[in-house]
């Protein structure tokens, strides 16, 4: 219906785990990667959970898709079995037969054994994969872990991989789970998209789906973000009942009004149960700290002078609109170019400013758009909505922020005070009143190498990136060893750059991406940083 008017191949936001429409982001990459080398060890247990819609599915079709062919796959999607059950329905998908009247617990074990036995002798390899494994009891999950003490006297012979919702990781801690827990080889948790991969994600599926256009507004993209919380599975339902919106309006675009509208039609009187709830939540918050002041000054009135060094803690009540700061992206959620919204034209003059501490004249009318000039000038911008000042401290560039409803650039933070460039003057305020007035937001610019176009992984052949990253390397510790890498990205290099990252605390993954790449130009001393903050 809507395909036609957009110009679109097929429907782009079907909530099937198809995984042509995988987007690749980081969290996927790094789960998929994970998944991959689990499967490359010696037998035991791979453990995927996320929460309800995050696309556990997807990736695992996907990972189907890419193993290599010795491997033999028992899919098990029913995880609301009994031990009898389970081992049935492993037999079943090797298409392994045992007699109905010798049928227990032992023979299905002795004839799964020998299977294992006989497909290890002739090169294959097994993996039984169980989806919704939340599902299953302390008592399954024991056999399963007896079931991978099944080995040669060298190769254990079996690979069970557990697809699940967080309530699984709860299970598995269990103490009389904690064989099972330590024979886990590979591990992932698929966190929901941060409000940047939102819109990748939905202008990735757009494309897949044969879009060349932008069909979401940059308002309503965000919108769509806070409604479905970052999880795949809502964004699609949203998207889709939004873009239909549109057609039914003979709209090019989609706006807030449609994904309001979607968000209705979708969620219904959940969405005002939330609401509600939220409201609740505040009102009984702010009834508790009313409660504990009237018991603080009624204890402190019975206290003797000077017996008590009492501490005013201000505290933040978020409304039940307000959406909750995201936690900080991972190692490489780096648009290829700026693709940010541009500022607003109140705001050219300050991001300007921004412009300068890189040493780039940007004029404030500069009809290029602000991102363009910076990309033109070897920068990139990037987006995102933080929570502390911690998390500024870890980004630790001059930034541009919201303070109190204006646009001004965050140059330094020292001692309890920031330090602020308005449009009109300097400003320096103290942490506190500068958290009241901050809506969360920034935009900064980062310096990527030459030739950088997205994360580089083992396998990646990029020679301008890699001998940027070791002759970096090789600045900052002058005993690294050279290492001849024919332009590749070779695991050399990739435990080279782990070792680089656990030494400055970051994600060991060895993975060469943005925050790896900011913190080698920060130590190098090539880029700005913020005044006041610690090396």
């Amino acid at each position: 219906m809507y395909c036609d008017y957009f110009g679109l191949d097929r429907e782009p936001f079907s909530i099937a785990p198809d995984p042509a429409f995988v987007y690749p982001s980081a969290k996927h990459r790094q789960a998929l990667a994970h998944l991959k080398y689990g499967l490359e060890r010696e037998g035991g247990f791979l453990l995927l959970t996320g929460e309800v819609g995050t696309g556990k599915t997807t990736l695992v079709r996907l990972l189907v898709e890419q193993i290599p062919a010795s491997f033999r796959i028992a899919y098990i999607l029913n995880a609301t079995l009994d031990r009898l059950d389970v081992l049935a329905s492993i037999c079943e998908e090797l298409g392994l037969e045992v007699e109905a009247e010798t049928r227990s617990a032992k023979t299905y074990v002795d004839r799964i054994n020998a299977d294992l036995l006989q497909a290890h002798a002739e090169g294959r390899k097994t993996l039984v994969i169980i989806e919704e494994a939340q599902n299953l009891s302390p008592e399954v999950l024991e056999m399963l872990r007896l079931l991978t003490n099944l080995e040669t006297n060298t190769t254990k012979l079996l690979h069970i991989l557990l697809v699940g919702q967080p309530e699984l990781l709860d299970t598995i801690g269990l103490p009389q789970l904690r064989q099972l827990d330590q024979r886990i080889i590979s591990r992932f948790h698929l966190e929901p998209l941060d409000r940047s991969e939102t819109e990748h994600y939905l202008n990735h599926r757009l494309a897949k789906a044969g879009c060349i256009r932008p069909l979401f507004e940059r308002k309503a993209i965000r919108r769509m973000h806070q409604l479905a919380d970052g999880i795949p599975r809502k964004l699609n339902l949203l998207a889709e009942r939004a873009l239909l919106g549109a057609f039914a309006e003979s709209k090019n675009k989609v706006g807030t009004a449609q994904v309001m509208q979607a968000r209705r039609e979708v969620f219904g009187d959940a969405v005002r149960q939330k609401k509600s709830a939220a409201k609740s939540l505040v009102v009984a918050a702010l009834f508790m700290m009313v409660a504990v002041a009237a018991l603080y000054f009624l204890q402190s009135s019975q206290l003797e002078l000077g017996n008590t060094d009492a501490q005013l803690v201000e505290q933040r009540v978020i409304p039940s609109d307000e959406v909750v700061s995201e936690p900080e992206p991972a190692e490489d959620q780096v648009p290829q170019a700026p693709v940010i919204a541009e500022p607003q034209p109140e705001q050219r003059t300050v991001f300007s400013s921004l412009l300068t501490y890189w040493s780039v004249d940007a004029p404030a009318e500069s009809a290029g758009g602000m991102c363009a000039v910076a990309y033109e000038s070897g920068l990139l911008c990037a987006e995102q909505t933080l929570g502390s000042i911690q998390e500024i401290l870890a980004i630790n560039r001059p930034m541009l922020v919201g303070q109190d409803g204006e646009s001004v650039v965050l140059i330094a933070l020292e001692e309890g005070q920031v330090r602020l460039v308005t449009p009109e003057s300097p400003l320096v305020v103290d942490e506190q009143t500068f958290v009241r007035g901050w809506d969360g937001d920034v935009v900064y610019l980062w310096r990527p190498p030459p030739g950088y176009n997205g994360s580089v992984w083992v396998g990646d052949r990029n020679s301008t990136v890699i001998s940027w990253v070791l002759d970096k390397l090789r600045t900052i510790n002058p005993e690294q060893p050279d290492l001849i890498t024919g332009g590749n990205y070779s695991q050399a290099v990739s435990d080279a750059v782990a070792a680089f990252q656990r030494a400055q605390g970051l994600t060991a993954d060895g993975v060469l991406g943005q925050k790896t790449i900011m913190k080698l130009n920060e130590l190098l001393a090539s880029v700005p940083v913020l005044e006041g903050v610690p090396d």
